[in-house]
């Protein structure tokens, strides 16, 4: 039973580590894509 509950235990500690991670990685994702928008902006108003 011990054995079964740690197996659970790691299962959840795994699965919030990698929730937090991918959520991280979406938003470093979303800022880059915000800021290549902004930047393209800025360059197509100096250069059409």
């Amino acid at each position: 039973m011990r054995n079964v509950l740690m197996a659970l235990l790691l299962l959840i500690v795994s699965a919030m580590f990698y929730q937090t991670v991918f959520d991280g990685a979406a938003g470093t994702q979303a800022l880059i894509d915000e800021g290549g928008r902004a930047a393209g902006g800025r360059i197509g108003e100096i250069d059409p």
